[in-house]
């Protein structure tokens, strides 16, 4: 009896005296928990996308392995108007902004690892870039305290923004205004400004198209701006004094009566707002011990035109236009 009962629980313990082996010959598998981690996460067209801005999306994984549940993540965040599923992997959403191809990880993990896969996505725009821009003054000119009329953009296609390029010599006149989003110039001008010449540029998703135009803002409606650089090459250090007068009228207008300019060595330019067809003249002085040396019209003696003492070649009197002359002193 007491044999038979050590028998029973030996038995017991080998598994029904089985010998550790099941009913049908097989080895007890591991523990489901163990699993395998993610591997071979693929998407569509090789993991490279091209959306439309304004266009439904909706891709799935067309590859993952590994034991589930699998949570997906993704970095950097999507393009605006795209979401990842956590769970399925799937990317959809409709995008709203254009951008180029960028990079993007996704994260497949469950409970035994992770495995990483680089997608690329692009949104295109959907529509065309705007063309034929032009304006309805290309080349103003305006008047001081004088409100002008607005002058006015004409193009094709839809526009979302506006740009005005100011990085040149003058920024646009003051009391003139750029509107963002219409592209229109209004306002009333309360400085002179010569010429100048400015780049817009109206965009939208697809692209730009650009266009310069030029403005300027006399004094009256008579009356026009001459630019006069004079180039001091006297020599190093050496300062000369300018002004100009108008011949025609026969007394001083720049900077005033007795009053002088200081030409520091190199380019020193002057916008002097005249009367359009009058005599603009000028003179200029050495400042040094070399008294006497003189350009232009003597301005220490007043001596009329007829005595200029420039080189003929270089008149030293332009008639009051819109223009822009250049005289270099050298010894």
């Amino acid at each position: 009896m007491k044999r038979f009962a050590l028998l029973f629980l030996l038995c017991l313990v080998l598994g029904a005296c089985g010998g550790g082996s099941g009913g049908d010959g097989s080895t007890p598998s591991a523990a489901t928990s163990s699993g395998t981690p993610p591997s071979n996460l693929t998407y569509p067209k090789n993991n490279s996308e091209s959306f439309v801005s304004g266009a439904s999306v909706n891709i799935s994984p067309t590859s993952i392995s590994g034991t589930t549940p699998i949570t997906y993540s993704i970095s950097p965040t999507l393009p605006t108007g795209l979401t990842l599923n956590s769970s399925t992997g799937v990317i959809s959403g409709t995008p709203t902004v254009v951008q180029l191809a960028t990079s993007y990880a996704i994260m497949a993990t469950n409970a035994t690892g992770s495995f990483n896969a680089t997608i690329s996505i692009a949104v295109t725009s959907s529509g065309t870039p705007p063309s034929n821009l032009t304006y309805s003054t290309p080349n103003a000119t305006y008047y001081l305290n004088t409100q002008i009329t607005n002058n006015v953009p004409n193009v094709t296609g839809t526009v979302t923004s506006w740009t005005i390029d100011t990085a040149v010599l003058h920024s646009l006149p003051p009391g003139l205004d750029f509107n963002q989003t219409t592209g229109v110039i209004s306002g009333t001008p309360t400085a002179i400004q010569q010429s100048s010449t400015f780049t817009i540029t109206a965009s939208n998703s697809a692209g730009s198209v650009s266009t310069s135009i030029t403005v300027q803002v006399n004094a009256t409606t008579t009356s026009g701006i001459l630019r006069w650089t004079i180039i001091d090459n006297y020599g190093p250090g050496d300062n000369i004094y300018v002004n100009f007068w108008d011949e025609t009228i026969g007394n001083y207008a720049w900077p005033g009566s007795n009053i002088l300019f200081t030409a520091t060595p190199g380019s020193n330019t002057y916008d002097l707002s005249c009367t359009l067809g009058d005599l603009i003249c000028y003179g200029a002085d050495a400042n040094t011990t070399e008294l006497g040396y003189y350009w232009g019209v003597d301005i220490l003696n007043n001596e009329p035109y007829q005595s200029c003492e420039n080189d003929p070649t270089v008149p030293c009197c332009h008639t009051c236009a819109n223009a822009s002359y250049s005289t270099t002193l050298a010894n």
